[in-house]
């Protein structure tokens, strides 16, 4: 699995994990502390995210970071 593929199974994990509990990106990025736009990229692979942006979103759907990976 290429890095790029493995970036967007990862940010469909973590869409599907927020939609399944009906929050926003807004919602999201204000609840952890980064811009919405910022989850977006993350969501669809666009971007790599750090890794307490990651337990930041955990911590938000109380979910363990290897839910994600």
């Amino acid at each position: 699995m290429s890095n790029g593929e493995y970036l967007k199974l990862v940010g469909a994990k973590v869409k599907a994990a927020r939609r399944k509990r009906k929050m926003t990106l807004q919602q999201v990025g204000k609840d952890i502390g980064i811009h919405y736009s910022s989850i977006s990229f993350l969501e669809n692979g666009k971007s790599n995210m750090h890794l307490l942006t990651l337990k930041g979103i955990a911590d938000l759907f109380k979910m363990n970071v290897k839910d994600f990976l």
